[in-house]
Protein backbone atom coordinates (compact mmCIF):
# COMPACT_ATOMS: atom_id res chain seq x y z
CA UNK A 1 0.00 0.00 0.00
CA UNK A 2 1.08 3.46 -0.35
CA UNK A 3 -0.04 7.16 0.23
CA UNK A 4 -0.24 9.95 -2.46
CA UNK A 5 -1.05 13.46 -0.68
CA UNK A 6 -1.31 16.43 -2.36
CA UNK A 7 -0.75 19.81 0.65
CA UNK A 8 -0.95 22.41 -1.92
CA UNK A 9 -4.11 24.35 -3.07
CA UNK A 10 -3.57 23.73 -7.23
CA UNK A 11 -4.41 20.26 -9.29
CA UNK A 12 -1.18 18.24 -9.32
CA UNK A 13 0.16 14.96 -11.30
CA UNK A 14 2.41 12.45 -10.51
CA UNK A 15 4.29 9.65 -12.03
CA UNK A 16 5.27 6.94 -9.47
CA UNK A 17 9.06 6.30 -9.46
CA UNK A 18 8.85 2.60 -7.88
CA UNK A 19 12.09 0.63 -7.93
CA UNK A 20 10.17 -3.14 -9.00
CA UNK A 21 13.17 -4.92 -8.64
CA UNK A 22 14.19 -4.08 -5.01
CA UNK A 23 9.81 -4.86 -4.03
CA UNK A 24 10.40 -8.18 -6.02
CA UNK A 25 7.22 -7.31 -8.50
CA UNK A 26 7.02 -7.71 -11.90
CA UNK A 27 5.77 -4.02 -12.95
CA UNK A 28 4.06 -5.66 -16.26
CA UNK A 29 1.53 -7.24 -14.06
CA UNK A 30 1.34 -4.80 -11.41
CA UNK A 31 -2.24 -2.91 -11.00
CA UNK A 32 -2.69 0.05 -8.85
CA UNK A 33 -5.87 0.17 -7.31
CA UNK A 34 -7.63 2.81 -4.90
CA UNK A 35 -10.48 1.48 -3.01
CA UNK A 36 -14.06 3.49 -2.20
CA UNK A 37 -13.30 5.00 1.21
CA UNK A 38 -16.67 6.99 2.27
CA UNK A 39 -15.81 10.26 2.53
CA UNK A 40 -12.22 10.38 1.42
CA UNK A 41 -11.58 8.87 -2.06
CA UNK A 42 -13.46 7.35 -4.76
CA UNK A 43 -12.76 4.15 -6.18
CA UNK A 44 -9.79 4.35 -9.11
CA UNK A 45 -7.69 2.18 -10.96
CA UNK A 46 -4.20 2.77 -13.06
CA UNK A 47 -1.50 1.02 -14.97
CA UNK A 48 2.06 1.77 -13.19
CA UNK A 49 3.23 4.35 -15.40
CA UNK A 50 0.13 6.25 -15.75
CA UNK A 51 -0.39 9.84 -14.41
CA UNK A 52 -2.02 10.29 -11.15
CA UNK A 53 -4.14 12.94 -10.69
CA UNK A 54 -4.24 14.70 -6.82
CA UNK A 55 -6.66 17.04 -6.18
CA UNK A 56 -6.10 20.42 -4.17
CA UNK A 57 -5.35 19.13 -0.63
CA UNK A 58 -6.08 15.55 -0.93
CA UNK A 59 -4.66 12.64 -1.41
CA UNK A 60 -5.18 8.44 -2.59
CA UNK A 61 -4.17 5.47 -0.46
CA UNK A 62 -3.48 2.68 -3.69
CA UNK A 63 -2.91 -0.65 -3.34
CA UNK A 64 -0.45 -2.47 -5.61
CA UNK A 65 -1.71 -5.44 -6.58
Amino acid sequence: MLSVGNYSDAMKTVRLNVDWKQLGLNPAKVKLKAPAIKDMQEANNWNVNDEIKVAPRQGWLIYME
